[in-house]
């Protein structure tokens, strides 16, 4: 199972449990979402006083801040007396708005065996599953916690939690739309089929560990957007979509900070000679954790040269260029430009992933 989640950040999850009592010969033709809300709050009172559209008072609006939750809600289309889910969901997708994020580096992180082992860290604890399942012939409502999980390699973030009732382990795998707006993205695959979801309500403590969790984009530009897809396996592959759209948009972007740094080093001093550059930009994080706004996100950066240093690509020796199709900007298509038309390397550092895992080589462009 997945669920959603960005540097502030919301995520959805879903989880089953056992089916006993569906009729013989149910329809399924009306597999769909009924129900979708989504967004961050000031507070949730579970399982009433709940935090929803209905409730656009509760929205946490402050852009940049770290809101105490975020929630993902959604319910499957219900039929007959017993009110069983209209189909067997079996891949959830939730695309977080642009800008909200979660930062997994902000709480320890629980082993892939210690979630087995239902011996997680209570520090990796993020959140809370509630879910809604046939068991018994009636539906019932459950919980499970939701743990900080370690990644694997090259994936953003995950979080795991087991499975009430049936046993087993759900994971929500993030991801990152490196190749349109950078919006993060949650998915959960190959749900079972032998345990049938009602519905599911993720809630994450947006102040978990550090109190940076969650953080809500750093721009005002209205109500957020999540998106939602669910397929079933009477139908695997056929993706149904579904957006919800917060009642209120962020606030306060005029009083985040925002001071960016620059320096830059040659490795020689010899006027008129050839050297090596390197040219450090930084944007210093706000320092005062979860009670302030973060610091703005970066949207453009634009480095002037001091007078009299220029860059010569056509002058190395044996140095090739590298086209934009070899580049793959703008796609997720790895990149293939030849190792002879390197120039540089670049590396990233952000708080929400651990240090040294954003790096890669610089190319001449032809």
């Amino acid at each position: 199972m997945k669920m959603l989640c960005g540097r502030g950040a919301l995520l959805a999850a879903t989880m089953v449990v056992g089916l006993s009592g569906v009729a013989p010969g149910a329809a399924w033709a009306d597999f769909g979402v009924s129900k979708f809300d989504a967004g961050t709050c000031t507070q949730n009172v579970e399982p009433n006083g709940q935090c929803s559209r209905d409730t656009p008072d509760l929205f946490y609006r402050q852009a940049a801040g770290h809101p105490p939750w975020g929630i993902t809600d959604f319910k499957f289309n219900t039929t007959g007396l017993l009110q069983a889910p209209d189909g067997n969901v079996k891949d959830v997708r939730v695309d977080l708005p642009v800008g909200l994020s979660v930062n997994p580096e902000a709480t320890p992180k629980c082993a892939t065996a210690q979630l087995e082992a239902a011996a997680c860290p209570a520090a990796s604890a993020v959140g809370t599953n509630y879910i809604t399942a046939i068991s018994g012939g009636v539906q019932v409502p459950i919980s499970t916690t939701v743990y900080n999980m370690e990644q694997p390699q090259g994936m953003p973030a995950r979080f795991g939690m087991t499975v009430p009732l049936v046993g087993g382990e759900i994971y929500l795998d993030g991801g990152v739309a490196w190749d349109s707006d950078y919006h993060e993205s949650f998915d959960i695959r190959d749900i079972t089929d032998a345990i049938p979801l009602v519905e599911t309500r993720l809630v994450f403590d947006g102040r978990a560990g550090d109190g940076t969790f969650i953080t809500m984009p750093s721009g005002c530009d209205g109500p957020q957007v999540t998106h939602l897809g669910v397929d079933s396996h009477q139908q695997p592959g056929v993706f149904l979509r579904y957006d919800t759209t917060t009642p209120v948009g962020a606030v306060g972007c005029d009083q985040l900070p925002f001071a960016p740094g620059v320096k830059v080093a040659t490795d020689t001093r010899r006027a008129g000679a050839p050297a090596g550059v390197t040219i450090d930009v930084t944007l210093p994080q706000s320092p005062n954790g979860k009670d302030h706004p973060n610091t703005a996100t970066l949207r453009d950066a634009h480095v002037t040269m001091p007078a009299g240093m220029a860059l010569n690509p056509s002058a190395a020796t044996g140095l090739e260029a590298c086209t934009d199709d070899q580049l793959g900007k703008g796609t997720m298509r790895p990149v293939t430009c030849p190792a002879a038309s390197a120039i540089g390397t670049l590396q990233i550092e952000t708080p929400v992933l651990p240090a040294g895992t954003l790096s890669g080589r610089g190319s001449a462009l032809g």
